[in-house]
């Protein structure tokens, strides 16, 4: 789900000004996206499954894109798109990723017919789309025959467009797959079910079985056989969500001896680190993870998946920081910020709230951090958040 090209080059370039800035100041401006009407969570909060299928996407321009209630959008300046052109009768369009240069990566599943989503007897379609004016085009697949509905699709894409999902294979299951030409198997694990969710721009993949059983991470894609397994906090039962370009991995993975999950870490040889939850009996799972090693997702109450029981959260330093902590949320008319699934390399976040009594998609940008000495020039929000997240940098690849 890495977006970015460079940042390594840039980073470098930027850290000594970053180091100077103070994070005690910095602060978060919120955007309302909108509606279910606009993008829609799947039907709950407290679900890991919402932040994987129904998460909204964001690349380094604050382009989003994500899954309304009949199709997919876009939004970026304030404006949405409707991202149509390829389903008819009663098929859904999603839309699951988007890199820096506006690729789109979804799927279509299939309404009443197989015909909703084109021509042919498949029911779902992994598709890409190369800008968002564009139009949609269905990518390979590994043969099957796509009669399981809601099973083709795509969900990650790096910044050299290499795109990572499901499809269904010459037996009819699900396979974790990446969708090179022709499309490829990713690993031998997987099985029924199995997913590929994200792909960095080194071609590293982390894939799931349908159990939920292993995590496991291949670094390249005709890496069938070598793939590291990322061990959970308990030994097993580990999902893995996003990675980034030092092949640092996030997700989440059950305690030992606990039935509940926490959000994890884990480095280059597959090793975990618990990141923690917010105090009391909760679970916590890690949706996304950016260059600075910095983590966002959900902490909530293992025995409530009430939206008042789960927040939106960042990882970073050890500390699991509460979103609804910033006094600016609550000040924009938001109840709750329960869910957090893509951040950037500026630390700009998405995920759902409430507000009004319904549910909204959100963006946070950090604001340009005021220097009480009205001489001296604010520092850009995209540097503020490398200071927030430098110090993070080196403990995250330490860990390798």
């Amino acid at each position: 789900m890495k977006k970015h090209g460079s940042w390594k080059g840039r980073l470098v370039a930027l850290a000594c000004v970053a180091a100077v800035a103070s994070v005690a100041n910095a602060t978060y401006i919120i955007t309302d996206l909108g509606d279910g009407s606009w993008f829609y969570n799947g039907g709950g909060a407290g679900l890991r499954s919402n932040s994987l299928q129904y998460r909204l996407a964001l690349n380094n321009n604050n382009e989003v894109v994500g899954t309304g209630l009949t199709t997919a959008y876009y939004w970026a300046n304030d404006s949405h798109q409707k991202l149509t052109g390829f389903a008819s009768g009663q098929a859904k369009i999603f839309a699951n990723d988007i890199n820096d240069s506006g690729v789109i990566v979804g799927q279509c599943v299939w309404g009443g017919t197989s015909s909703d989503c084109g021509s042919g007897a498949y029911t779902s379609y992994a598709l890409t789309r190369n800008t968002p004016a564009g139009a949609w085009t269905p990518l390979g697949n590994l043969g099957g025959t796509g009669f399981i509905g809601n099973t083709d699709a795509a969900f990650g894409v790096n910044a050299n467009g290499v795109t990572v999902g499901v499809s269904t294979d010459v037996f009819n299951s699900a396979a974790p797959t990446a969708f090179s030409n022709p499309a490829s198997y990713v690993g031998p694990y997987g099985g029924s079910g199995g997913r590929a969710w994200a792909i960095n721009d080194n071609n590293s993949i982390v894939t799931s079985d349908a159990f939920g059983r292993y995590a496991i991470r291949f670094d390249g894609l005709n890496a069938i056989g070598t793939g590291t397994q990322l061990v959970g906090l308990g030994n097993d039962t580990a999902i893995a969500a996003d990675i980034n370009n030092q092949n640092i991995a996030v997700g989440s993975s059950r305690i030992l001896g606990e039935t509940i999950f926490h959000a994890t870490m884990w480095n280059t040889r597959g090793q975990p680190t618990d990141l923690g939850a917010l105090a009391g009996n909760y679970y916590s799972y890690a949706s996304a993870i950016n260059e600075s090693g910095v983590a966002v997702g959900q902490s909530g109450s293992f025995s409530n998946s009430n939206d008042d029981e789960n927040f939106a959260v960042l990882f970073e330093g050890g500390r699991v920081i509460n979103l609804n902590s910033f006094a600016e949320i609550a000040a924009a008319g938001w109840s709750l910020l329960y869910s957090a699934t893509d951040i950037n390399e500026a630390g700009s976040i998405v995920g759902f709230g409430l507000k009004d009594g319904a549910v909204h998609a959100y963006l946070l940008t950090l604001a340009p951090v005021v220097d009480p000495d009205p001489n001296n020039v604010p520092l850009p929000a995209p540097l503020a958040m490398l200071a927030f997240g430098l110090l993070a940098l080196p403990r995250a690849l330490h860990k390798t």
